[in-house]
């Protein structure tokens, strides 16, 4: 049976609602009362209810990254399979939450997911900057990462051999990781900006034995 935060009261001796502030680290409860508090949730295994979490730190931990509307196609390239999945991973390894939505036709479908204040950070992708939307997020300062991708995206993530495989499958998944990391950054305000585009740009490389395909570069633009 899941363990309530009125149990974690009775085992700590604190009324319901300091218990919450615990949780919300709040100044106004004493380090003694904390540490009574966080021994005995440890000692029941208790875990916080993450929208009573939020609705005391008013703080979701929820990232949304938004994709177009015809990605559907592109989810079994390993490229962007593995892409989805750094992001996932990176976010939970930090404590936050990834919320997967489609860009919708009309040019107000931004204005109302912001508004909702359900998520913190947006990474968004793109086939080309769209400029109405980068301006409207910078002009009310909302967090977000926007990874515009090129128009050959699907001639350089073609698959010839395995080789080419784990070529798109490392690529993918240090991107996620990498435009995770960046959001992330900006709302715990270890980055001084709120917002970048990253250019994602495929290249062709010859080695001695092979060319070898996809190799990525970055290009963070901050304009």
């Amino acid at each position: 049976m899941k363990v309530t935060i009125k149990e974690v009261a009775k085992e700590a001796d604190v009324a319901v609602s300091t218990v919450s502030r615990v949780i919300s680290n709040s100044s106004k409860i004493s380090a003694k009362t904390k540490l009574k508090v966080w021994e005995a949730i440890k000692k029941l295994d208790y875990t916080p209810n993450q929208m009573a979490r939020s609705l005391a730190t008013q703080r979701t931990n929820i990232l949304a990254v938004v994709l177009p509307q015809d990605f559907g196609e592109s989810f079994s390239n390993p490229f962007f399979m593995q892409t989805l999945k750094g992001m996932s991973s990176c976010a939970k390894e930090r404590g936050y939450f990834i919320m997967f939505a489609f860009r919708e036709g009309d040019d107000n479908w931004i204005k109302r997911f912001v508004q909702s204040n359900f998520v913190e950070g947006i990474m968004l992708f793109q086939e080309e900057k769209d400029n109405e939307i980068i301006n409207y997020l910078k002009d009310i300062e909302f967090p977000f990462v926007s990874l515009i991708l090129p128009e050959n995206t699907e001639d350089y993530l073609k698959i010839d051999k395995d080789e080419d495989k784990n070529i798109h499958e490392a690529n993918g998944k240090y991107l996620g990781n990498y435009a995770t990391k960046t959001i992330m950054d900006k709302l715990e305000n270890k980055d001084d900006k709120n917002h970048d585009i990253i250019n994602i740009k495929f290249i062709e490389k010859e080695s001695t034995f092979e060319k070898m395909k996809s190799m990525i570069l970055y290009n963070r633009d901050t304009y």
